[in-house]
């Protein structure tokens, strides 16, 4: 799957599982959240009620097009935080480390 379409069914269907054909944009699923992650960094979240909470800090280009990919996506239902306040909600920085 292309990068775009990861995001958009991320965003917009909810997509728990999956990556895009260069496996580095991957969604996994944790207990109260799945997240979008780049490499190793997650760089977007969706709770169990649809919101989804986007890691504003700027990392590169490439992750930079990332986010913006999801304000296009997300629409009214984004929250942005900083990477401390995302990093608070998120709580799994161990598991995705060693995913």
């Amino acid at each position: 799957m292309k990068t775009r379409e990861l995001i958009r069914r991320f965003c917009q269907e909810g997509l728990v599982h999956g990556s895009a054909s260069n496996k580095r944009l991957r969604v996994i699923q944790d207990v109260d959240f799945t997240v979008l992650v780049n490499y190793r960094t997650p760089i977007a979240m969706r709770d169990r009620v649809g919101n989804v909470i986007l890691n504003t800090n700027h990392y590169s280009t490439t992750t930079t097009k990332h986010q913006n990919r999801v304000r296009e996506y997300a629409d009214e239902l984004i929250e942005e935080e900083d990477e401390q306040e995302f990093w608070k909600r998120l709580h799994l920085q161990e598991q995705i480390k060693n995913y």
